[in-house]
Order: C-alpha cells, then structure tokens, then sequence
C-alpha cells in the first residue's frame, strides 16, 4: 500500500522502529483513516512479535493512551543500549534472493532449504500467498514477469540498523509492568538473541514476578512465529482464557 511512497523517501538506510509504535497508536485511537470502529469502545489485547513487541511497547507512551487490557510480548527484541552490536539479520536481509519467476516457483525454493523447512507448512503456504507480488513494483520497475517480496529485501534490512528503539523499550520496561499486564513468551533456544541478553531484560524489568505470565517454547527460537505455531497459539489462548489479574510463571508449555 506505502511501497510508492516509502520508495520516494528512500527509506532504504534506516527504518525506524518508531514508525510501528506510531502507526498503532493512530490507528488506534482514530486519529487515522479507512477503519470505521471505535477501538475506545473495545476490549484491546496487544499481541506482537519482535520489532511488533517493540511497537505495542512504545505504543503506550503517546497520546491520547490507548487503554490495553494486556500486551503478550512474544520473542520481543528489547535489548539494553549498545553502540558497537549490529543485528545479524541485516547482512542476510539484504543480500536474500527475492524474485521469483512464480509463486510455484518461490515455494519450490523455499522448500529446498534447511532454513525454511522448519517452518509449519500452513504459515509457508501463507508467506508465500499473501507475502508475494506480481512484478513490476517501484523496487523492480524494469522487471515485468514473475514475483518479489511484498517488503524489499532493501526494506527490511534497513530496519535492522535501528538500535535506538530496542533500547527504548527495554528503558521503559519496567514502567509498563506497572502499569499493565504483561505476557511475555520467548522460545527456548536462544538463537537470535543469547540467553544472558533475555536474562538482563527480565531482571530490568525487576523479575519474573513482574510479568503476569513468563513461558518459554521448548524447541523454538526467535521464529517462533513460523515455526512453531500451534504451541504459540496454545500459549495466547491460554493467556486470553486468564482472569486479567491472574499470573503464571512456566518455563515449558
């Protein structure tokens, strides 16, 4: 929908995590356009994922607030400030291959490679169905057969260089803590994020005891998402049947 406009503003150096916590908060509080509901009028629960979790955090720092009943944080990429670390996406990002002569022929690639095999077959036919577009776009203006990412490699590698948002979340952790429920869910292999980074984060925030509930996936990593997505569905169903001021620390589901 942006592409055009994103594609003007060269946004291709650095994305700003920024741009999810404001984009919530004005779709939620109405202050956007094309969304005829009243969100005030709602039961709102936060759910989001990585640079998401990020988002919904920082959500709550604008104004008017937006009033969530919870936030469910899963695999949230809230890390203390440090000028030298680089996200070690970014240089696979940008160098991903990402056009295709099909959609048959991007799954076919998809499902040749070790990474992409352990994802759960309904989440990659879902990637691969709504996550493409016919060519040619604002990125491959020249191209006028096949398919390419509905997010430009270039796109999404230029948000992995944003090192002040995480920082900013993991700052203000402690404050929403207080002040809401929070789910927080990581997955139990510490692939993308290392185990000290996620301890430091927890205990920011003044322990476990401060979360309404604390799980970790046996056998997932930061795709938890895509790679084990009944357990995770499991874990916020969970979640949602809770009373709101119950709380629950586990560390397998």
């Amino acid at each position: 929908m942006n592409v055009t406009f994103l594609h003007t503003l060269n946004v291709f150096y650095l994305v700003a995590w920024e741009e999810i916590a404001r984009s919530v908060h004005r779709l939620l509080s109405g202050l956007g356009s094309g969304v005829d509901v009243d969100f005030s009028t709602r039961k709102l629960v936060g759910i989001g994922h990585s640079s998401g979790a990020v988002g919904l955090i920082l959500s709550t720092t604008y104004h008017p607030p937006v009033k969530y009943s919870l936030l469910h944080l899963v695999e949230p990429m809230i890390l203390p400030y440090d000028p030298v670390r680089n996200n070690i996406l970014e240089g696979p990002a940008a160098k991903r291959r990402d056009t295709w002569a099909s959609k048959e022929e991007a799954m076919k690639a998809f499902q040749s490679r070790p990474s992409w095999q352990v994802w759960d077959p309904r989440v990659l036919k879902t990637y691969v169905e709504s996550g493409l577009r016919p060519l040619p776009t604002a990125y491959y203006p020249d191209q006028t057969e096949g398919v390419t990412l509905k997010c430009p490699r270039l796109s999404e590698s230029a948000q992995y260089r944003d090192k002040i948002t995480t920082t900013r979340a993991y700052n203000f952790l402690s404050t929403i803590t207080e002040r809401l429920p929070i789910h927080i869910l990581y997955g139990a292999v510490d692939d993308y994020v290392p185990r000290f980074i996620k301890d430091k984060v927890i205990n920011h925030a003044g322990g476990v005891q401060k979360f309404a509930s604390f799980h970790r996936v046996p056998g997932a990593g930061h795709l938890v998402t895509q790679t084990h997505t009944t357990e995770l569905a499991k874990a916020i169903h969970e979640v949602l049947l809770r009373p709101l001021g119950a709380t629950s620390v586990t560390t397998r589901l």
